[in-house]
């Protein structure tokens, strides 16, 4: 939430602040899931130092894969697919 926070828009933190405050579903099903946590880490470290090189075009890019991987992860965990990955 720092980079929220941090970014000035004070209508753009309360949003986001209120969906950060509702995701208790959305990460019990990363909670068993290591190789989920793993690539989120990785993809939010990932997501920072572009950031911080100010690469607006590598930091949407990073991004963009970031979600799609959620979104994949949720859908696999919602039709049981993948399982727990410990």
């Amino acid at each position: 939430m720092k980079l929220y926070e941090i970014s000035g828009s004070e209508r753009l933190f309360k949003i986001l602040q209120g969906l950060w405050n509702n995701t208790g579903a959305y990460l019990c099903i990363f909670s068993d899931n290591k190789k989920a946590v793993a690539r989120a880490i990785e993809e939010h470290g990932l997501l920072l130092q572009a950031l911080r090189k100010r690469n607006c075009r590598q930091a949407q890019e990073i991004l963009r894969k970031h979600l799609q991987n959620e979104i994949r992860t949720i859908e696999l965990s919602l039709d049981g697919g993948e399982g727990k990955n410990k």
